[in-house]
């Protein structure tokens, strides 16, 4: 069993590469899910909606074991499991060499908690306009791996196979939608997953609500 909630997306990938080798290999992940997250200026209008998660966005980079060479000749797709840090979003498209006409975006929906929802759209929905994003608008509840594990297939299903088109997965919302990116890259020796090891902010969430056990068999 894994303590997900301290584990990052490609230490999750890593540990399931080599979990799947295995005989009858099989995982539990544990999440404890924050009750409330930092949003010191929640009081001003204006930057009610901000959150203050991480102090830096780093440099996306592959992650070993699933990573494809983004060229220009090469027809890919991509898809963002995305979160409440909309310029995440903004600096992978600026640092990725990826078509906004072949990227399409996954939404934390259900979120954890009612109204949590709309903190994501505000966050992400500008980025998407301003970045002509062109793909796939899809669902999948915040807490749900299957769904997200899902969506990411329904992109991965619609991949150009004759044309060589591969898939990137660029995991930076929610836990369990890191759990799911993880697994299905992990399943997938096709697709390529890329983070980008943010530095974490002290007390970026308080408090716990629900706990989830998700178990996996390879």
């Amino acid at each position: 069993m894994l303590e997900a909630s301290t584990l990052r997306t490609p230490e999750i990938l890593i540990i399931c590469h080599a979990i799947k080798e295995l005989p009858n290999a099989n995982v539990s992940f544990l999440y404890l899910e924050p009750k409330s997250y930092n949003r010191p200026r929640k009081t001003q209008v204006l930057h009610r909606r901000l959150f203050e998660l991480s102090d830096d966005v780093e440099i996306f980079s592959g992650v070993p074991g699933s990573v494809i060479v983004l060229r220009d000749e090469n027809p890919n797709k991509a898809v963002f499991l995305v979160g409440y840090e909309g310029q995440r979003l903004d600096q992978a498209l600026e640092q990725l060499n990826i078509r906004p006409s072949r990227t399409s975006v996954i939404l934390g929906v259900p979120a954890f908690q009612p109204g949590w929802e709309m903190d994501s759209f505000a966050n992400n929905l500008s980025v998407i306009k301003e970045r002509d994003i062109k793909g796939d608008i899809l669902f999948a509840g915040a807490e749900n791996i299957s769904a997200a594990f899902n969506s990411i297939e329904e992109i991965y299903k619609s991949c150009d196979r004759i044309k060589g088109e591969r898939l990137l997965i660029i995991p930076i919302g929610t836990k369990p939608h890191g759990i799911a990116a993880a697994l299905f890259a992990c399943k997938h020796k096709d697709v390529g997953l890329v983070y980008d090891y943010p530095q974490l902010k002290e007390k970026r969430s308080s408090k716990v609500s629900k706990w989830h056990l998700f178990n996996v068999n390879f």
